[in-house]
């Protein structure tokens, strides 16, 4: 997808295209055409300055598209001093008078911060603007911005039509995301035919993120967990009786070695994209926390995070990380949201928290993300070699939480959940679970609380505690 945007800004923001001839034989369009064939020489630089002024003469005589190039080389430098503020100026200047790619690049300046603070409500705005005058390529960005909740509500349905209706009339960059759509199952019925359609009719359109989606089998989103039986709500607010939970409290020493997972949803917060192992390694001196952070697929990174009353706040920090939107390779990643609480369930202390990152290369925020570690106490041998890793998450959860587990061996397991009586309200037997990931859904409707869920294998028992909003 970063592939799409570069080329957007490339060929979009030229402002000097073909695209701007409407009738060959104007004189202003002439000139136009000449400006264009001085700045394809590479070799005469000189000769740009001399385009610049004929495009900034005929923008100067009110053609919209020539504002809009004016606009362009001031931006870029090219045949004259670089200057955002004139950049800004010509481009809406060129979509006020009627030109739809003035607007669509006034988009692209929001979204991207170039010359103006970056703002995805503007961005969207303008887009809008672009799309009422039927520019095609804007219905591309409409959905993008669906797509992602960039600037608007996320919501895959209306992203679909917004590809369809672009994708239809030929622009590749939609027809790719429509691709992604259908062999996702986002917005409309997970369909590979359909999706397999699209994405050949956009590689051969020259994408190349089309082209390596149809090299990759599998969806972003593989994970389809074992639907349990329903749990239906038998329990009170009455006072914690067997189990005491603690939620975070500053006073709690949170020193220690944790491991757990670090899972990665899709745009709308539904779907489970990734789940990453990640150990971390925490000193606390004060309310001051320093914390190495090793996750699956990521380079190792050192952060800071501070202690407050409510929770533990990480630091803005950097690092890569594999990432498949960008075809596979690693990207950098900047902590833009991340908020940790910590809760404690007799020796057993628990961190977990929503985080957000932001992504330098793309300019926008990545996929939300969730963490769930527990501080590693000591187990014999045999407790240690049964389960490679366990979660349940998120926490707090509305009307659904997710156990996940790994298992060495295979085992006999079974699932329990207990009231703030200690009262066990919930009892699931797995039967016998082959080794391997496992992944089980639980929907409910308990009233809003702190439970306690176990699962229990055939030589460990885990115990995690879980919140319903």
């Amino acid at each position: 997808m970063k592939r799409i945007y570069i080329l957007t800004i490339v060929t979009l923001l030229c402002g000097l295209s073909a695209q701007a001839q409407i009738k060959p034989d104007d004189p202003v369009e002439k000139k136009m055409a000449y400006a264009r064939f001085l700045l394809n020489n590479k070799i005469n630089t000189q000769l740009h300055q001399k385009a610049f002024d004929i495009v900034r003469g005929c923008a100067a005589d009110g053609y919209a598209p020539a504002m809009n190039a004016l606009g362009i080389l001031y931006k870029d430098g090219i045949g004259t001093e670089e200057n955002k503020k004139k950049a800004f100026f010509w481009i809406k200047k060129s979509g006020e008078c009627g030109y739809p790619k003035g607007y669509y690049n006034l988009h692209l300046l929001y979204r991207f911060g170039i010359g103006v603070e970056q703002d995805f409500d503007m961005a969207q705005e303008y887009l809008q603007k672009a799309a009422d005058m039927n520019d095609i390529k804007s219905y591309y960005g409409l959905g993008y911005n669906a797509y992602k909740g960039l600037g608007c509500e996320q919501n895959y349905e209306k992203a679909v039509q917004y590809f369809t209706y672009a994708a239809e009339r030929g622009e590749p960059s939609s027809m790719y995301m429509l691709g992604i759509c259908y062999k996702n199952g986002y917005g409309v019925t997970r369909n590979t035919g359909e999706a397999a359609f699209w994405l050949e009719k956009a590689a051969r359109k020259r994408s190349g993120s089309a082209q390596n989606e149809l090299n990759v089998e599998e969806p972003e989103n593989p994970i389809i967990p074992v639907t349990l039986r329903r749990l239906t709500s038998h329990a009170d607010n009455n006072d914690i009786k067997q189990f005491r939970s603690v939620k975070h409290r500053r006073e709690t020493d949170l020193s220690g070695e944790y491991s757990g997972m670090l899972i990665t949803y899709d745009w709308s917060g539904k779907h489970v994209i990734k789940e990453n192992n990640i150990t971390l390694n925490i000193e606390q001196s004060g309310d001051n926390l320093s914390i190495r952070w090793e996750e699956e697929g990521a380079d190792t990174l050192q952060i800071e995070a501070l202690q407050t009353d409510t929770a533990l706040v990480f630091s803005e920090a950097v690092y890569k990380k594999t990432n498949r939107e960008i075809q596979g390779n690693k990207t950098l990643m900047k902590f833009s949201q991340a908020t940790v609480s910590s809760l404690q369930n007799g020796e057993e202390l628990q961190l977990y928290g929503n985080l957000r990152f932001f992504l330098p290369e793309l300019r926008e925020p990545g996929q939300p993300m969730y963490i769930t570690v527990s501080r590693k106490q000591e187990t014999s041998e045999s407790e240690k070699n049964a389960i490679d890793t366990w979660a349940v998450y998120p926490t707090p959860f509305t009307d659904r939480c997710n156990i996940s587990f790994t298992l060495t061996r295979e085992s006999e397991c079974r699932i329990a959940i207990y009231d703030r009586q200690g009262k066990e309200i919930y009892a699931e037997n797995l039967g016998t679970v082959p080794a391997g990931h496992h992944n089980y859904a639980l929907d409910t409707d308990l009233v809003s609380g702190i439970y306690i869920l176990k699962f229990f294998s055939e030589e460990r028992i885990y115990t995690q505690q879980i919140i319903r909003k």
